[in-house]
Protein backbone atom coordinates (compact mmCIF):
# COMPACT_ATOMS: atom_id res chain seq x y z
CA UNK A 1 0.00 0.00 0.00
CA UNK A 2 1.23 3.10 -0.56
CA UNK A 3 0.65 6.72 1.25
CA UNK A 4 0.83 10.45 0.41
CA UNK A 5 1.04 12.77 2.64
CA UNK A 6 1.73 16.96 2.14
CA UNK A 7 3.30 17.90 5.53
CA UNK A 8 4.83 14.48 6.42
CA UNK A 9 3.10 13.55 9.55
CA UNK A 10 -0.95 13.33 7.86
CA UNK A 11 -0.83 10.47 5.24
CA UNK A 12 -3.92 9.27 3.06
CA UNK A 13 -4.39 6.30 0.83
CA UNK A 14 -3.31 6.44 -2.21
CA UNK A 15 -3.04 2.80 -3.96
CA UNK A 16 -2.54 -0.64 -3.68
CA UNK A 17 -0.43 -3.38 -6.01
CA UNK A 18 -1.00 -7.07 -5.97
CA UNK A 19 2.61 -8.67 -5.27
CA UNK A 20 4.50 -10.65 -7.81
CA UNK A 21 4.42 -13.86 -5.38
CA UNK A 22 8.50 -14.93 -6.31
CA UNK A 23 10.26 -13.80 -3.14
CA UNK A 24 13.23 -15.27 -5.08
CA UNK A 25 13.75 -12.34 -7.59
CA UNK A 26 13.94 -8.61 -7.54
CA UNK A 27 10.07 -7.13 -8.21
CA UNK A 28 9.95 -3.64 -9.62
CA UNK A 29 6.10 -2.14 -9.18
CA UNK A 30 5.36 1.84 -9.89
CA UNK A 31 2.65 4.61 -9.44
CA UNK A 32 2.41 7.76 -11.01
CA UNK A 33 1.10 10.25 -8.61
CA UNK A 34 -0.48 12.96 -10.77
CA UNK A 35 -1.95 15.16 -7.73
CA UNK A 36 1.18 16.69 -6.56
CA UNK A 37 1.80 19.29 -3.41
CA UNK A 38 4.68 21.29 -3.10
CA UNK A 39 5.78 19.06 -0.54
CA UNK A 40 5.51 15.57 -0.95
CA UNK A 41 6.16 12.68 1.08
CA UNK A 42 5.39 8.94 0.46
CA UNK A 43 5.77 6.32 2.63
CA UNK A 44 5.08 2.17 1.91
CA UNK A 45 3.75 -0.67 3.57
CA UNK A 46 3.80 -4.23 2.46
CA UNK A 47 1.44 -6.73 3.14
CA UNK A 48 1.99 -10.17 3.28
CA UNK A 49 -0.39 -12.95 2.12
CA UNK A 50 -0.86 -13.80 5.56
CA UNK A 51 -1.93 -10.35 6.94
CA UNK A 52 0.71 -9.46 8.36
CA UNK A 53 2.33 -6.22 7.30
CA UNK A 54 5.65 -4.29 7.58
CA UNK A 55 5.49 -0.36 7.28
CA UNK A 56 9.15 1.06 5.52
CA UNK A 57 10.84 3.73 7.81
CA UNK A 58 12.62 5.28 5.32
CA UNK A 59 10.02 7.99 4.13
CA UNK A 60 10.50 9.03 0.37
CA UNK A 61 10.43 12.80 0.10
CA UNK A 62 9.66 14.70 -3.62
CA UNK A 63 9.69 18.26 -4.14
CA UNK A 64 7.87 19.43 -7.00
CA UNK A 65 10.37 22.76 -6.88
CA UNK A 66 13.38 20.49 -8.28
CA UNK A 67 16.26 21.42 -10.29
CA UNK A 68 15.97 22.03 -14.14
CA UNK A 69 18.50 19.71 -15.79
CA UNK A 70 19.36 21.15 -19.57
CA UNK A 71 21.78 19.39 -21.73
CA UNK A 72 23.92 21.63 -24.02
CA UNK A 73 25.49 19.49 -26.84
CA UNK A 74 27.06 22.76 -28.40
CA UNK A 75 29.16 23.57 -25.31
CA UNK A 76 29.63 19.85 -24.33
CA UNK A 77 28.20 20.67 -20.72
CA UNK A 78 25.42 19.96 -18.40
CA UNK A 79 23.88 23.17 -17.37
CA UNK A 80 21.82 23.18 -13.91
CA UNK A 81 19.60 25.77 -12.45
CA UNK A 82 19.05 25.06 -8.94
CA UNK A 83 16.80 26.42 -6.46
CA UNK A 84 18.92 24.30 -3.48
CA UNK A 85 22.85 23.17 -3.16
CA UNK A 86 23.12 19.57 -4.42
CA UNK A 87 25.45 16.93 -4.87
CA UNK A 88 26.10 16.35 -8.27
CA UNK A 89 27.39 12.52 -9.67
CA UNK A 90 28.13 11.18 -13.23
CA UNK A 91 27.20 7.37 -13.20
CA UNK A 92 28.27 5.33 -16.07
CA UNK A 93 26.25 2.58 -17.81
CA UNK A 94 28.32 0.32 -15.03
CA UNK A 95 27.11 2.31 -12.21
CA UNK A 96 30.25 3.89 -11.28
CA UNK A 97 30.78 6.97 -10.51
CA UNK A 98 32.44 8.97 -12.94
CA UNK A 99 32.49 12.63 -11.97
CA UNK A 100 30.87 13.97 -8.95
CA UNK A 101 30.94 17.95 -7.87
CA UNK A 102 29.01 20.26 -5.85
CA UNK A 103 26.25 22.81 -6.50
CA UNK A 104 25.32 25.66 -5.34
CA UNK A 105 22.10 27.91 -5.77
CA UNK A 106 21.75 29.36 -9.18
CA UNK A 107 23.03 28.25 -12.63
CA UNK A 108 25.96 25.47 -12.41
CA UNK A 109 28.16 24.55 -15.46
CA UNK A 110 29.24 20.66 -15.67
CA UNK A 111 32.04 20.20 -18.43
CA UNK A 112 31.67 16.78 -20.20
CA UNK A 113 35.02 17.45 -22.73
CA UNK A 114 36.04 14.25 -21.50
CA UNK A 115 33.78 11.90 -21.61
CA UNK A 116 33.50 8.81 -24.08
CA UNK A 117 29.98 8.34 -26.19
CA UNK A 118 27.46 6.52 -23.90
CA UNK A 119 24.23 7.08 -21.80
CA UNK A 120 25.08 8.40 -18.65
CA UNK A 121 22.76 8.86 -15.49
CA UNK A 122 22.72 12.31 -13.55
CA UNK A 123 22.28 11.75 -9.63
CA UNK A 124 21.53 15.13 -7.93
CA UNK A 125 21.12 14.12 -4.16
CA UNK A 126 21.05 16.77 -0.78
CA UNK A 127 19.36 16.51 2.52
CA UNK A 128 15.44 16.65 1.14
CA UNK A 129 15.83 15.91 -2.30
CA UNK A 130 16.62 13.00 -5.04
CA UNK A 131 16.81 13.85 -9.07
CA UNK A 132 17.69 11.66 -11.51
CA UNK A 133 17.97 11.32 -15.21
CA UNK A 134 19.49 9.83 -18.42
CA UNK A 135 22.03 11.96 -20.82
CA UNK A 136 23.49 11.05 -24.15
CA UNK A 137 27.26 12.06 -24.30
CA UNK A 138 27.51 11.92 -28.61
CA UNK A 139 31.04 11.46 -30.19
CA UNK A 140 33.25 14.76 -30.89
Amino acid sequence: MLFHSSNGVDYNYLTSVDAKNNANIIAYYNYIHNEFAQYNYYKLIAVDVNGAYSEFQKVAYVSVNNPELNWQHIDNQIIINSSENYNFKLIDVSGRIVQSTELTTGYNRINLDNRPTGIYIILLENNYNTVNGKIFIPGR
